[in-house]
Order: structure tokens, then C-alpha cells, then sequence
């Protein structure tokens, strides 16, 4: 339902939701992942993500028997989405290209690959 608002109104829930969406999600405190202690960015600002970037080719049959075959980031029909190509800036300001992984699965996939 619409009315209007004061400038100052409309100013205190624009300040709020922009501060709270830097790394927080959009659910706020009814958030069933964060209640569970996991990690919600849905609507987020800035949210964190593992990417493999480099010569991504030569391992690629490795990254994907390792996403497909680990539990983690499934949903309740237990499907799990295959590794998309994603474009991100750093912390530092570079821009990057890769895979994007869960967590989990990148701490697979660097154990199998530093061996």
C-alpha cells in the first residue's frame, strides 16, 4: 500500500536498508539460514564468493566430479546447481573471472589440487 512519506521519512528507511544490505539479506532478522547459522546475501550489496580463476581447463573435469559429488550447497531435493562463470571485483579493485564455487567445495578442490 502506497503513501506519502516526509524526505525525512523516506531518508531513515533508505539509510537503514542500504547499511543493512551491505552484507546483510533482504529477510532481515526472519531469516531462517541466518537463524541456522549459516550465511544468507540474498539482495545483499556485497557478498563474499569462491571463485577459481587462471587455467581453469586443464582441471575442469576435477572441479566438476568435486562439486558434483560433494553434499554441500544442495537443496532440498538434493540437486545442486553446476559452477557458474562469474565476473567479480576484489577487495583490492581487480576484476576477476572464474567458476564460482560454494565454500565447502573449494576447500575440496584446493586440497585435491595441492597434492
Amino acid at each position: 500500500m502506497y503513501r506519502p512519506v516526509s524526505d525525512a521519512e523516506a531518508s531513515k528507511h533508505w539509510q537503514f536498508w542500504y547499511r543493512h544490505l551491505e552484507t546483510g539479506c533482504m529477510h532481515a532478522n526472519k531469516c531462517a539460514t541466518r537463524a541456522r547459522g549459516g550465511l544468507c546475501n540474498f539482495g545483499s550489496r556485497i557478498s563474499n564468493k569462491h571463485i577459481i580463476t587462471g587455467a581453469v581447463l586443464p582441471v575442469l573435469h576435477l572441479v566438476l566430479k568435486s562439486v558434483d559429488g560433494s553434499a554441500y550447497g544442495r537443496n532440498s531435493e538434493n540437486k545442486k546447481r553446476a559452477p557458474r562463470a562469474i565476473r567479480a571485483t576484489t577487495d583490492d579493485g581487480r576484476t576477476v573471472v572464474g567458476l564460482n564455487l560454494h565454500s565447502k567445495d573449494a576447500d575440496i578442490i584446493r586440497a585435491k589440487l595441492s597434492t
